[in-house]
C-alpha cells in the first residue's frame, strides 16, 4: 500500500538577517508527514517547531528549499492561494487563542461554517459535548478560562474535517484530563484520515505520536516512526 504524504519539505531553510549576523531559524529540514497520522514536533523553546508550522501554513516564507502539499510545490504560492488552502483544507491551532470577544462561543464556531449546513452544526455541537463545553455555548470568550478558550480553538480547527491540522502547543493550558480528551479526539480524526502535525513540550502528548521529530537549533536531530 502506497503511503501518502500531505506535506513534504526538502532542504527547507529560513534565515533572518541582522546588522551584524544572520540567524538560522530552520536549517535544511527534509521531512515527510504521513497522511492520517499524528506527527510530533519536539524540542526546546527556540528549536524551530513553531517556525516550521508557520512555514507549512504559509505565514513565513523559507529562504530556500521547498514545501509540497499533496504533491504540489506551494513554496512560492501567492497570498490568495495560501488563503484558499487555509480556508478549505489546512487549519491551525496557535499558542495564542484568537476568538472574537464580542461573539458567543457558538457564534464564534458558526462564523467559520455555514449556518445552513446541518451536518457541520451537528459536528460543532458534538465536539463541544466531547470537550465538556456544550453548557458554555452561549457564553463569551472572556467568561471562559484560558484552557476553555484553547479547547474552543481546537473545536474550531476540527470543524469541516480538514485534511491537515497544524497545532502549536495545543494542550499548554490544559490539565491532564482535558489534554487526554483533546489527544483522543485527534486520534479519532487521524483514523478518519486527517493529518496532525503537533508541536509540543508535553511528554503525555508525545505518546500519541505515530511519527516523532526532535528539533534543535532549527535542525531535525532525531526522527522516529
Amino acid at each position: 500500500m502506497k503511503i501518502e504524504f500531505p506535506y513534504e519539505t526538502n532542504q527547507l531553510s529560513l534565515e533572518y538577517s541582522g546588522r551584524d549576523e544572520t540567524t538560522s531559524a530552520l536549517k535544511e529540514v527534509t521531512v515527510c508527514f504521513p497522511k492520517g497520522t499524528i506527527s510530533i514536533l519536539g524540542g526546546s523553546s527556540g528549536s524551530g517547531k513553531s517556525t516550521l508550522l508557520n512555514c507549512l501554513f504559509g505565514l513565513k516564507r523559507p529562504t530556500k528549499g521547498t514545501i509540497k502539499y499533496e504533491g504540489h510545490d506551494v513554496t512560492n504560492w501567492s497570498n490568495r492561494q495560501w488563503a484558499e488552502l487555509r480556508q478549505n483544507e489546512v487549519h491551525l491551532v496557535t499558542q495564542q487563542t484568537v476568538l472574537f470577544p464580542y461573539l458567543t462561543i457558538w457564534e464564534n464556531l458558526c462564523f467559520v461554517i455555514s449556518p445552513r449546513d446541518k451536518e457541520q452544526l451537528e459536528q460543532a455541537a458534538h465536539l463541544l459535548e466531547s470537550m465538556n463545553l456544550i453548557q458554555n455555548k452561549h457564553r463569551y470568550p472572556r467568561e471562559l478560562s484560558i484552557g476553555g478558550r484553547q479547547r474552543i480553538a481546537i473545536v474550531r480547527a476540527l470543524l469541516g474535517d480538514p485534511n491537515v491540522v497544524l497545532a502549536d502547543e495545543p494542550t499548554s493550558a490544559l490539565d491532564e484530563e482535558n489534554s487526554r480528551i483533546v489527544m483522543d479526539l485527534f486520534m479519532h480524526y487521524a483514523v478518519k484520515g486527517t493529518t496532525f502535525i503537533v508541536a509540543t513540550h508535553d511528554p503525555s502528548v508525545m505518546t500519541y505520536g505515530h511519527h516523532c521529530l526532535k528539533l534543535k537549533d532549527g535542525e531535525v536531530v532525531n526522527e522516529v516512526s
